[in-house]
C-alpha cells in the first residue's frame, strides 16, 4: 500500500473496515479500526496472508479479465453524499458498466458456495456491498482462487437492506468513536493491534470487579498452559530414551513417533545474499534446521 493510500485510509472507512466495524470480520475488530483511524497505531502491519494476496491479485484479475472483459484496476471511490465516511479501493472495475470486481485468494473452499451464485462469506459480502454503494452499481463480481488451484466466479447483487445497515453503522462509528474518540463498546484489540498501540509511560488504569475477574481467568488459563507444557516435557523424557540414534519409533498399532529434521529459511541479515553472492553466503549464512518430535497415528 502506497503512502498516499495510507493517508486516504485515515480519513475514511473502507470496504474491508466495515466488516470489522460490524463485528463479523475474522481478520480485525472494531477496536482495531478505531485505533488506526484515531492514530493510536501506525496503520496495519502486513501479514503473510496479505502479502500473498497482493502477489496473487494480478493473476486473479487477469483471469477475470479473460472471462468478464476489460478491467480498470486499483480504483479509489468515495461515497457521493455529504459527510459520508465510506470509501473503497476497488481491486478493479469493468470498463463496460463500471461493476466492481474483487479478487480473493483462499486456502479453503469450505465457506464458499456454488460458482455463479452470491454464496460468499458474510464479511466479503459486506465488502462488496460497500463497493457497490461507492460505485453506484447494482452488481459486483468476485473472483476467488480457492484451494490454491481453482478460479471460481461469483455474482453478488446489491442489497439495499444490507447497505442501510452499513451506512447507519458507519455514521455512528465515525461520529461517536472516531471523531468523538470513544473506543467502541464490547470490542477488544486484536493481539497485533495490542502490541502496536502507543502507550503513556507510567500510566495505570484502575479496573472494576469484572476486569479483575477477566484477569483472574487469564491467569488461570496461563497457569494451566505452563503446567501442560511442563507435563509434556516430563512425559517426553522416557520417549527420548527409546530412540537411541534412530529417527522413529514403531508403535504396536501401526503408528509412529518421529524425530525428523525440519528446514526453515536460511538465517541471514542480508536479503538475497545467497543468490547474489553464493561464495560469501557459504561462509556467513547458516542453515536454519531443527528436529521436531511428532506422533503419526495409524491410518
Amino acid at each position: 500500500m502506497t503512502h498516499e493510500e495510507l493517508e486516504r485510509r485515515k480519513h475514511h472507512l473502507g470496504a474491508s473496515d466495515m466488516a470489522a466495524v460490524l463485528g463479523i470480520s475474522p481478520f480485525a475488530t472494531a477496536y482495531d479500526v478505531w485505533a488506526e483511524k484515531t492514530g493510536r497505531i501506525e496503520g496495519k502491519a502486513e501479514t503473510e496472508a496479505m502479502r500473498l494476496g497482493k502477489r496473487f491479485e494480478p493473476a486473479i484479475l487477469d483471469e477475470a479479465e479473460e472471462r468478464l472483459g476489460i478491467l480498470e484496476r486499483n480504483v479509489w471511490l468515495t461515497k457521493k453524499s455529504s459527510g459520508s465516511p465510506l470509501a473503497s479501493t476497488l481491486d478493479a472495475r469493468l470498463v463496460a458498466g463500471g461493476f466492481p470486481v474483487e479478487a480473493k485468494r483462499c486456502r479453503s473452499s469450505e465457506a464458499w458456495g456454488e460458482a455463479g451464485t452470491d454464496e460468499i462469506p458474510d464479511y466479503y459480502n459486506v465488502q462488496v456491498q460497500v463497493q457497490m454503494l461507492c460505485s453506484e452499481t447494482d452488481l459486483a463480481h468476485l473472483v476467488a482462487l480457492l484451494d490454491g488451484e481453482t478460479f471460481v466466479f461469483y455474482r453478488i447483487p446489491r442489497s439495499d437492506e444490507i447497505i442501510k445497515i452499513i451506512v447507519d453503522r458507519a455514521f455512528e462509528f465515525w461520529n461517536k468513536n472516531v471523531i468523538g474518540g470513544e473506543p467502541p463498546a464490547e470490542s477488544a484489540p486484536s493481539e497485533e493491534t495490542f502490541k502496536k498501540l502507543r502507550r503513556e509511560p507510567a500510566s495505570i488504569v484502575p479496573v472494576d470487579e469484572a476486569g479483575a475477574a477477566a484477569v483472574a481467568e487469564w491467569n488461570a488459563a496461563r497457569d494451566e498452559q505452563l503446567l501442560a507444557e511442563k507435563r509434556e516435557k516430563e512425559a517426553a523424557e522416557p520417549i527420548r530414551a527409546l530412540f537411541g540414534t534412530s529417527e522413529a519409533l514403531q508403535l504396536p498399532d501401526g503408528g509412529r513417533v518421529t524425530y525428523l529434521e525440519q528446514r526453515g529459511a536460511p538465517v541471514t541479515d542480508v536479503k538475497g545474499l545467497r543468490e547474489a553472492h553464493p561464495e560469501i553466503a557459504a561462509k556467513y549464512v547458516r542453515e536454519n534446521s531443527f528436529r521436531v518430535l511428532r506422533l503419526k497415528k495409524a491410518k
